[in-house]
């Protein structure tokens, strides 16, 4: 994707995200939009491929067949779009958490070799992802609970990453917790594949902001506009102050 359709990309993305709560008809078009820009895009890499990531999978092959147009639009929103909310969420959390305890935000200021146990205690304590839909692939009993193979299962990340029985002081942010098994990008063969891209993003947001910002003051809660989306946990609208 050319770095100039960067900002059309997020117009697309955000009123999909969006618009699906409050502006249905804004989503419907961002969908439709983008689903026509990928299947000219598809139709170009088949006939003219570069060197890069969108003429591969437009010239990719499954089974001995080539993939399907909505195949390829499904591959391509999940590659560029994964995180694209959740990541942002993640940071906006962190600086909401730092704004309102400072003298955490004060020791990481001091002790900035701290800042990779910190971020995975944002992820834990304010996980971005709140809950995930995930369907039984078997049969199984947990905790009682009988799950049949095709149930669909919510399952909680807020929840389990505060679960007493694996966390001491579940309920507290500690900033140099260790160890800390969250599973805010999930576990197993099925973790999320950009997480070290999240967690790379959110070191370079926080160390920048901490090192330009020291005293940046998010507004008073009347003004924050926490996310509607249940399964998630952010905001949409931020406002702070920012001192150098």
């Amino acid at each position: 994707m050319p770095e100039s359709e960067a900002e059309q990309w997020i117009e697309w993305m955000e009123g999909i995200f969006h618009g699906r709560l409050n502006d249905p008809a804004r989503a419907d078009r961002c969908s439709r939009e983008l689903i026509h820009y990928l299947d000219d895009l598809a139709a170009d890499r088949r006939l003219n491929p570069r060197d890069d990531y969108f003429s591969l999978l437009a010239n990719a092959t499954f089974d001995g067949r080539p993939l399907t147009d909505l195949e390829i639009r499904g591959y391509t929103v999940v590659t560029f779009t994964a995180g694209h909310e959740t990541t942002v969420n993640g940071i906006g959390n962190s600086l909401w958490y730092l704004s309102d305890h400072r003298d955490d935000r004060a020791r990481l200021i001091a002790e900035p070799h701290l800042l990779p146990r910190a971020i995975e205690e944002f992820l834990r304590f304010m996980s971005p992802i709140q809950v995930l839909g995930r369907n039984a692939t078997r049969d199984i009993e947990l905790h009682g609970q009988a799950i049949h193979a095709g149930d669909l299962v919510a399952v909680s990340y807020g929840s389990a990453n505060r679960d007493d029985r694996v966390f001491q002081n579940p309920d507290r942010c500690i900033i140099d917790r260790h160890p800390n098994r969250h599973i805010a990008f999930g576990t197993g063969p099925h973790a999320c594949i950009g997480a070290h891209l999240a967690r790379l993003e959110m070191r370079v947001a926080l160390e920048e902001m901490l090192r330009r910002f020291p005293d940046h003051r998010v507004a008073e809660p009347g003004r924050l506009v926490p996310t509607p989306h249940g399964d998630l946990r952010g905001f949409w609208s931020l406002p702070a102050r920012l001192r150098g």
